[in-house]
């Protein structure tokens, strides 16, 4: 039995992938480098930073027409409706001016109408289009996609020889693992400097976790609010998990349905208090 760690930054974070199996090391480095060369990929496309990735051409260019887009991208700009929808506007991924306004973000240049909403973006298939000029930034939830497809990779990897006998990709909290059922999960306290950790037992497969660290930012009704608690959401998929951690930081009470999830807030003094949804 051999086990491979390795860690690359990615995605604004440090994305560290685990594998165990009863392979060879240069078996579990080419599952690895399968794993990161999709979650590059990811990285490369929906990157706010860059002026050449995909999200900034359509910042750029989608509300004067169509734009043809990815899979990848139209899955997440769904998911992010989708969340927009159930969350009655919380989750919205139109953030992107108020961010660049508080230095928060790069500034690309980009006209924006600040009365844009999520309710502007129209997807369809392989096309997204704005009716008013905006700034989408996909922060608060391509992290989680991008730990979800590098999940899978492994586990397609793996399908055929069933080798493979744990697996864990962590970026900078955004945690995906098999086998999840008696295995726990490091999450930080949040006070500053934010070295305390607890640990959790896993009650699902993946979990996300959002807070005042490290200057992270959450934004409700287009201010960015800066006494958002810890919320740790656990959930099937890293990307629900993502998003969710956003809408409880902003409404605690909001109640989202329709999808098995607990949801854990600890305090500054490292309280617990969980919710099963």
């Amino acid at each position: 039995m051999n086990t491979i760690t390795r860690c690359k930054p990615l995605l604004g974070t440090f994305v560290e992938i685990l594998i165990s199996g009863d392979c060879g090391r240069e078996v579990l480095l080419e599952y690895s480098e399968c794993a990161y060369g999709i979650i590059q990929d990811i990285h490369d496309k929906m990157s706010f930073h860059s002026k050449e990735s995909e999200l900034s051409k359509i910042n750029k260019c989608a509300f004067k027409g169509p734009v043809k887009i990815s899979k990848e991208l139209s899955d997440v700009l769904k998911t992010g409706a989708k969340y927009s929808e159930l969350s009655n506007g919380l989750f919205d991924m139109t953030v992107g001016y108020q961010l660049v306004q508080k230095g928060k973000l790069p500034d690309h240049g980009i006209a924006c109408s600040i009365e844009a909403t999520w309710q502007d973006i129209e997807i369809e298939d392989d096309q997204v289009f704005f009716r008013r000029p905006l700034m989408v930034d996909l922060g608060g939830i391509a992290k989680g996609y991008a730990v979800d497809l590098g999940f899978e990779r492994i586990e397609r990897e793996n399908s055929q020889k069933k080798r493979i006998s744990k697996i864990i990709v962590n970026a900078g909290g955004d945690l995906k693992s098999w086998p999840w059922k008696g295995s726990e999960v490091a999450i930080r306290i949040p006070k500053e400097p934010f070295t305390d950790t607890i640990n959790v037992k896993m009650i699902n497969s993946a979990v996300a976790t959002s807070g005042p660290y490290f200057g992270g930012s959450i934004v409700a009704d287009k201010e960015i609010i800066t006494n958002a608690p810890s919320v740790s959401v656990f959930c099937e998929n890293c990307i629900d998990a993502d998003a969710l951690t956003k809408i409880y930081s902003i409404k605690p009470e909001q109640d989202i349905s329709g999808i098995d999830h607990a949801r854990l807030n600890i305090d500054e003094n490292g309280l617990m208090c969980w919710s099963v949804l």
